[in-house]
């Protein structure tokens, strides 16, 4: 198992520093950015600029959005080296605003867009790699 990182804003950030010294997480460290929950931060690329500057350097990131806005702005976090969580979960949207039918329209339309912009995807031996979990 590995810990994600989930950032609603800043101060969140020194909690990471914080568990860190306690030795309760190690490296890589993995971040999920979370926007446009009520009372939270707008995704805005300055925001997510902000956020990207607190990053221990080579931590894996996500980016996390809870409405049908929040495809505009996954081709700018994939092109950034991001990643980003799809999934009822988190937004049952499509990028045409409708909704879908199952996660795996979701996960079809997102591995669609990264490969259209050079983006490969991975799979689950690729992603233990990543994040150093072993097989």
């Amino acid at each position: 198992m590995k810990p994600f990182l989930f950032i609603f804003d800043l101060s969140m950030f020194h909690n990471v520093i914080r568990i860190k010294k306690e030795g309760l997480i190690s490296p890589p460290y993995v971040y999920g950015f979370i926007f446009d929950v009520p009372d939270g931060l707008p995704f805005t690329t300055k925001n997510l600029d902000i956020f990207l500057d607190q990053l221990p350097k080579g931590s894996p990131w996500f980016l996390v959005r809870h409405h049908s806005k929040g495809w505009r702005d996954f081709r700018e976090v994939l092109e950034r080296g991001g990643h980003v969580r799809v999934g009822f979960e988190d937004s049952p949207f499509l990028a045409s605003g409708k909704k879908a039918k199952s996660n795996a329209d979701l996960v079809k339309e997102i591995a669609k867009a990264a490969k259209a912009i050079g983006r490969k995807v991975v799979g689950p031996e690729r992603v233990r790699k990543i994040l150093r979990l072993g097989s």
